[in-house]
C-alpha cells in the first residue's frame, strides 16, 4: 500500500487537536512518526507497516505542519519499535477505537455471512465489507491474513446453512 498525497491532499492535514495530541504525546524526533501513524490509521484503519510506503511529499506535508526541519527527522520513520506501539495505544484511545478480540470475530463471521445473502461477491469486495464494518464498530483491523480466514469462514458457513435449507 502506498499512500500518495495527491489522492486527498486534505486527508493529511493536522487539525488542532491532533497536533496538541502529537506535541504532548512524544518528542521532536519521534513526532513525525506518531503524526504518520495518525494520518495512516485514519485513512486505513489500520496501522503502516514496512511494507507499506509513504509518499516523501505526504512526510513532507506532515513534517512542515509539525516545523520540522531536519533531514534526519523527514526519513521513513521507524514503525516498529516500543515507542511505535505505545503511539497505537494512543492513536486508539484519542480515535475511540479498540483491539478486536475473538467476539469481534465471532460478530463480524455472523455479519458476513447475512452480506452473502445479498448477493454474491468477490474477495476484494468482501474484504472491502470487512474494512467498513471495522470501522463502523470502530475496531482496529485484524492482518489481511485473519481477514481473508474469516471471509472464507462466513462463506463456508453460509453455503452449508443454504445447502442445508434445500435438502429440507
Amino acid at each position: 500500500m502506498s499512500l500518495n498525497f495527491d489522492l486527498q491532499e486534505s486527508l493529511y492535514m493536522l487539525d488542532s487537536e491532533e497536533l496538541k495530541l502529537i506535541q504532548t504525546n512524544s518528542v521532536n524526533k519521534n513526532q513525525l512518526a506518531f503524526a504518520v501513524m495518525l494520518k495512516f490509521f485514519q485513512a486505513e484503519c489500520r496501522y503502516p507497516t514496512s511494507q507499506d510506503t509513504i509518499e516523501p511529499t505526504v512526510l513532507y506535508s506532515i513534517a512542515q505542519q509539525l516545523n520540522l526541519t531536519t533531514v534526519s527527522s523527514l526519513e521513513q520513520p521507524s514503525l516498529e519499535t516500543r515507542t511505535a506501539a505505545r503511539f497505537r495505544q494512543i492513536i486508539r484511545e484519542f480515535l475511540g477505537y479498540r483491539i478486536a478480540t475473538l467476539s469481534d470475530a465471532e460478530t463480524l463471521v455472523s455479519w458476513l455471512m447475512k452480506q452473502a445473502k445479498n448477493g454474491p461477491y468477490t474477495l476484494p469486495q468482501y474484504r472491502e465489507k470487512v474494512s467498513q464494518f471495522f470501522r463502523e464498530h470502530k475496531l482496529e483491523l485484524f492482518t489481511s491474513e485473519q481477514i481473508d480466514r474469516y471471509i472464507r469462514s462466513a462463506l463456508d458457513q453460509f453455503e452449508k446453512q443454504f445447502f442445508a435449507n434445500i435438502v429440507k
